[in-house]
């Protein structure tokens, strides 16, 4: 906005601010910000995915990190943060990119090297290795999601460790899926690990709270699941066609917590119909209200007309009218010329108004 020349200079002065920016980031090197298209030799992007939990790593604080990659390597590096991954792009030649690429594994690989105590890590890129078998999937409650996680995730970088396989975990309105990749190997030790997991945090819980995965967590089949029946015990199921023994209620609580109570309907026109007289069954055994405290004074009462408009007339010349239009004009009560008048009955109130040295009363409070 503004003049053409107040707006062709604010650009050139832009543009050299930015320019002496780039210049000291790149401290010689390639520097972070490039305007426009990319070199003209460079490469198709190069993408790939790394955890959430390991993209502060690539940037490192501040942005050194990320700016001493690009440096070393002259490619430009951009990392955006999802939900669950992160995912990285990789511009210039195939030499910066690629060595770019070698470079962040390495970063990564030592943090996993770091986390894992020697054992295979958790961060992986773009697809899993060429020897893995097709994701294996299955669900558990949204209660034991925490279990298989631990705190700080310790759990399942423990279970990975052990296994060799990648586990994720993808949170629901009611359940959680837990999905394994890697070889077959490594996703069964998987499976039966997280199994075993489960099933010694339903023994803690109470006797029939969990199945197997056959089926699923909900499932059916022989493991009896949460929810289902088979040849195990479920807390809701059956065994072997009788009602199951192990649950904690008696066999008459449990029926009658199948009883579906009569709901109450409230008889909305019958409430309108009899409106007042409800209204007066809640007032009844109130005692009255009194709502008029004021007392005329002898003085005041006698004043005759006359005395009164010379009163006002004398007092501010105040001017008194009922602006009700139409009907009878309602009467003005006679103006109280003293805080005697208006307040004799009350000898605490004239006690206070004297001890705060209140003389007279104004003309809107007469």
């Amino acid at each position: 906005m503004g003049s053409s020349e107040a707006q062709q200079k604010a650009k050139e002065m832009i543009e050299e601010l930015v320019s002496d920016s780039n210049s000291q980031n790149a401290s010689g090197g390639p520097g972070r910000g490039t305007f426009g298209d990319e070199k003209s030799d460079s490469s198709q992007p190069v993408t790939f995915t790394v955890e959430n939990g390991l993209v502060g790593r690539i940037i490192g604080k501040g942005g050194a990190k990320i700016r001493e990659l690009e440096e070393s390597t002259g490619a430009r590096i951009k990392v955006n943060k999802g939900d669950y991954q992160g995912e990285v792009v990789l511009m210039g030649s195939s030499e910066a990119q690629q060595k770019a690429k070698e470079m962040i594994e390495e970063l990564v690989s030592d943090s996993n090297s770091q986390n894992a105590s020697g054992g295979p890590g958790r961060g992986t890129y773009g697809d899993e290795k060429s020897d893995s078998s097709q994701p294996v999937t299955f669900t558990v409650e949204n209660g034991l999601v925490g279990r298989i996680i631990g705190k700080g995730g310790a759990k399942i970088r423990e279970l990975e460790e052990s296994t060799g396989a990648r586990i994720k975990i993808n949170k629901g309105d009611y359940e959680g899926e837990v999905v394994l990749l890697g070889s077959s190997e490594a996703q069964q030790k998987a499976k039966e690990m997280i199994e075993e997991l489960v099933s010694d945090s339903n023994s803690q819980n109470g006797p029939g709270r969990g199945g197997h995965f056959g089926g699923g967590y909900r499932g059916g089949g022989n493991g009896g699941g949460y929810r289902g029946g088979g040849n195990e015990v479920g807390y809701r199921g059956k065994e072997d066609g009788g009602e199951t023994t192990s649950s904690c209620w008696s066999a008459a609580e449990l029926k009658n917590s199948t009883v579906v109570p009569t709901l109450f309907v409230m008889d909305w026109k019958n409430l309108r119909d009899n409106k007042e007289k409800f209204q007066e069954l809640k007032w009844k055994d109130v005692p009255p209200l009194k709502k008029n405290f004021y007392t005329v004074a002898e003085s005041v009462s006698i004043l005759s007309a006359e005395e009164v408009i010379e009163w006002r007339k004398e007092n501010n010349n105040i001017f008194v009218d009922d602006l009700l239009e139409g009907g009878e004009k309602r009467p003005f009560p006679n103006p109280c010329r003293t805080f005697l008048e208006a307040f004799k009955p009350f000898p605490e109130i004239m006690e206070n108004i004297d001890r705060v040295g209140f003389e007279k009363p104004t003309p809107i409070q007469v």
